[in-house]
């Protein structure tokens, strides 16, 4: 990672809290998850997630927000 300008402990995931994440989700260094976020399961995060966002697929994209009906609009 040094070669990329990233060192080891600087790389790390950050989960605010209430987070879910699903059977073998794989989130990328450096990402962070917003507040009560959930990454559905085989889910590859490699960007930041919003707060109550739901995120799914290889690459992660957001597929809704928790607490709001209906999908995202794009």
């Amino acid at each position: 990672m040094a070669k990329y300008g990233l060192r080891h402990e600087d790389a790390g995931v950050i989960l605010e809290g209430d987070n879910w994440l699903g059977t073998k989700v794989a989130v990328l260094p450096g990402v962070k998850m917003g507040q009560g976020s959930v990454a559905a399961a085989g889910a590859v995060v490699t960007h930041n997630v919003e707060p109550m966002g739901v995120v799914g697929g290889v690459p992660a994209r957001l597929i809704r927000h928790r607490g709001k009906p209906g999908p995202v609009q794009v």
